[in-house]
């Protein structure tokens, strides 16, 4: 991508779909575009496949179910609550932990759903009273020392954490455990009661290659890169890539999804290649005439990872 920003062209005319000659293989989302109706109608149309790179995507609500479930278990928790946001993969999740409760062995003290937030909610003063009346109402059903899990991830998980991080001393007397890794920032803002803090991470928590780029292009001084950092991470060359291990966890934690939505396009396209070119190297006839609706039904969407 930052060749192609440095040196690629400022009109994107080859990715406009015309008869399917020149639409794109697949759209990689990180910003949630599809769920605009008229993007998501035109990506139907034309079988052009999404991969959300939000890490839901990668580490679905039944993994993190089973996870949580392992966790009880393991940590022989027989009585927590749960504060979670009001989608559809948090509400799977809970109904898979309520099972231990069906089966008595574990007790909910408390069930809270978030309220859902958008960016273009302005109200922050309000939005803070309501947290805040969330995290009483929460606190004061929990035992104390009792684990509190918070189950989901964006918008309103992180407008809950700032409200955990200013009232330290009460979310410190219990156990706090994240189903999605907060930011380094939020974390780092726990500090005081960090030994109650826990979260879901990736393992390992290092991409060897990642850091090895990222540190190449540190000190390369490209212009694609300082632009990159200057407009979007909002920092300084000399501060940008922080390479403290929580830092480092970090990355990698958003990096997977990218790694996994390529790594799936790579490996249908391969398929697709054994399937129709029968061994000849390069994109045969056979490949290049393929309907994107035939790599999409045959070859993609029935891609599983064991």
């Amino acid at each position: 991508m930052y060749p192609e920003i440095e040196n690629g062209k400022a009109e994107c005319t080859n990715l406009v779909v015309g008869n399917g000659d020149s639409a794109p293989l697949g759209l990689l989302d990180s910003v949630n575009i599809h769920l605009d109706p008229k993007i998501d109608q035109a990506l139907k149309e034309h079988y052009i496949p999404i991969a959300s790179l939000k890490i839901e995507s990668f580490i679905n609500a039944n993994m993190i179910g089973k996870i949580l479930i392992q966790l009880v278990n393991y940590f022989q928790w027989t009585r927590f609550s749960i504060v979670y946001t009001n989608e559809e993969s948090s509400i799977h999740v809970i109904k898979m932990l309520g099972q231990l409760g069906t089966a008595g062995k574990i007790c909910l003290s408390a069930v809270e759903p978030l309220p859902v937030l958008s960016k273009s909610d302005q109200s922050e003063e309000a939005h803070m009273k309501v947290f805040n009346f969330l995290l009483q109402s929460l606190t004061s059903k929990s035992d104390p020392d009792s684990p509190i899990i918070v189950i989901g991830s964006g918008l309103s998980v992180d407008k809950f954490t700032q409200v955990l991080t200013d009232n330290l001393d009460l979310v410190s007397k219990f156990q706090w455990f994240f189903s999605s890794m907060p930011s380094p920032k939020i974390i780092q803002s726990m500090a005081p009661m960090i030994e109650r803090v826990s979260t879901l991470s990736p393992y390992p928590g290092t991409i060897n290659e990642l850091e090895k780029f990222w540190k190449a292009e540190e000190n390369s001084n490209q212009s694609h890169y300082s632009l990159f950092h200057n407009s979007v991470k909002d920092c300084d060359d000399s501060e940008c890539v922080k390479m403290s291990e929580l830092d480092v966890l970090w990355r990698t934690y958003q990096s997977l999804p990218i790694v996994h939505s390529i790594f799936t396009f790579a490996h249908a396209i391969r398929n697709a290649w054994i399937d129709s070119c029968k061994g000849t190297r390069g994109l045969c006839q056979s490949l290049q005439k393929m309907p994107r609706k035939t790599f999409v039904s045959n070859f993609l969407e029935t891609l599983n990872f064991e």
